[in-house]
């Protein structure tokens, strides 16, 4: 099997890519479900094709993670209910499996992005802390192998402030106390960095929270 290192494109990749975008244009109109559900079925056959040509570990992951997004906005296109938690289930289970390969091969930004925003959409979407948890925390440990100056401070801030979250929606309102005193100690914000000022804010009003209802 080749390695997820490999930096050649992939023209089948590309290819589900571009098929994603017309997923994304539906969803964005809320256009035909019947039309995007095809789409959708294209792109999986053209993964399968993947699989067969052992395609690397990177290609794998970015076909999965276009389904994935794709069947997310099928959830956002479907007004049934039922079949819109259905979608939303599946499609960060292929999300899921997407992030997984990822994290089998070296750990860069991208991949620390890709974990993160697993783990709040498992959060906010589906309300599996534990599950986002997991996510959350591979996202930081990705974060040691990537240059300090590559990665926004506000990304650090919102990361930090998503585990906390977790911790807190698990009951440990402790430990989520100590990870916030640490990171507004730890990380300042510029002055003129507005992105920086709210989040860094947001941590604080977010352990002031904490302090005031959940520690005795």
């Amino acid at each position: 099997m080749k390695s997820i290192a490999q930096t050649v494109p992939n023209p089948i990749v590309g290819e589900i890519s571009a098929l994603h975008r017309q997923v994304q244009h539906l969803a964005a109109v809320k256009g035909s479900i019947v039309l995007a559900r095809a789409l959708v079925k294209k792109m999986e056959a053209l993964s399968e094709q993947l699989i067969a040509d052992e395609a690397s570990l990177r290609d794998r992951a970015d076909a999965q993670s276009w389904i994935s997004f794709s069947v997310l906005a099928l959830a956002h296109i479907s007004k049934r209910k039922s079949e819109k938690a259905r979608l939303l289930a599946r499609g960060y289970a292929l999300q899921t499996e997407a992030v997984n390969l990822r994290l089998t091969g070296p750990r860069d930004r991208a991949v620390a992005y890709a974990a993160y925003n697993l783990g709040v959409g498992l959060y906010t979407r589906l309300n599996q802390p534990l599950y986002a948890l997991y996510f959350l925390m591979a996202a930081r440990a990705s974060l040691k192998h990537v240059p300090q100056k590559q990665v926004p401070l506000q990304f650090r801030l919102d990361l930090n402030a998503s585990i906390a979250r977790c911790h807190c929606r698990l009951g440990d309102y402790l430990k989520a106390a100590r990870l916030l005193r640490s990171v507004i100690s730890k990380h300042r914000p510029a002055l003129n960095n507005a992105s920086q000022l709210r989040s860094h804010a947001h941590c604080q009003e977010f352990l002031a929270e904490i302090i005031e209802s959940r520690l005795p």
